[in-house]
């Protein structure tokens, strides 16, 4: 993917003098997908631009912060699979909603957003009520050991031929996934 898009997208657009645009309102993203989350792993999280569920563990609780950006109040906090870890937006965010979750550091959850690929990788959560507590807790050595950031994997030079073409093929249905 080019870096002309953050690899945020799966496409390239180009506006030349002749190009029309109609602004059709602001785009919410966590409203627009329709369609049922995927599974995936916290490493996974660049493979797909769907919403995503992700099973993991609260590595920091959240709380309210000023997003200068958005001139909203979002919550920020992170989340870890014991391994990798990352970092988690909510837009609609509210502190009493959270504790009346009663979610600790530790606690076993499953996530519902959008993977955002801007620096730094996030996952964008549209409200508190995506985040289900489940039974199980990680313990707190464990945490502060997950501390590896995802990143997209890059094909090396070293790699085969069959290797390349497996990944083109991968990269190519997952597309086709996504089109569908």
């Amino acid at each position: 993917m080019a870096s002309f898009n953050l690899e945020n997208t799966n496409f390239e657009l180009l506006i030349r003098k002749n190009t029309q645009v109609n602004y059709l309102g602001n785009f919410e993203p966590t409203k627009n997908f329709t369609d049922n989350p995927i599974m995936v792993k916290i490493n996974e999280i660049f493979y797909t631009s769907q919403r995503i569920i992700i099973d993991c563990f609260i590595k920091t609780n959240f709380n309210e912060i000023m997003n200068t950006k958005m001139n909203k109040i979002v919550g920020y906090g992170s989340i870890t699979d014991g391994t990798f870890k990352l970092e988690v937006r909510i837009l609609n965010f509210s502190n009493d909603e959270y504790l009346k979750k009663k979610i600790n550091k530790g606690d076993h959850i499953n996530i519902i957003g959008i993977s955002q690929a801007t620096d730094p990788v996030h996952l964008l959560v549209n409200d508190i009520n995506d985040i289900i507590k489940l039974d199980g807790h990680m313990p707190f050595l464990k945490l502060l050991k997950a501390n590896q950031v995802p990143s997209k994997r890059k094909l090396s030079e070293d790699s085969t031929e069959t290797e390349k073409k497996d990944n083109l093929f991968n990269i190519l249905i997952n597309l086709i996934f996504m089109l569908i």
